[in-house]
């Protein structure tokens, strides 16, 4: 799996998510201290899907878990809406 996954088109067939978080009106400025504050719950290898359509998501959720040791294991696109971004807990 590629350290810089890129999007799938809509359709692709989802990783299973233990919790989802709704991010679709946050803001860049919050939505990472938002998926720390929801990745803290899950157990190391649980997978956290976060649908937002924060143009910038992508960018800052690669460079967020590199910092953090975290995998953005998918990115799938949601038909215009947003994106579904599944991230596995180091």
């Amino acid at each position: 799996m590629s350290d810089t996954p890129g999007t799938a088109p809509s359709g692709a067939t989802a990783p299973h998510a233990d919790a989802i978080f709704d991010a679709m009106e946050t803001e860049c400025a919050t939505l990472t201290p938002l998926i720390r504050a929801r990745i803290r719950a899950l157990e190391s290898g649980q997978m956290l899907e976060v649908r937002t359509n924060d143009p910038t998501a992508h960018e800052n959720l690669l460079s967020w878990c590199s910092l953090t040791g975290h995998t953005l294991a998918a990115v799938i696109a949601d038909q215009g809406q947003g994106k579904q971004y599944f991230i596995r807990k180091k």
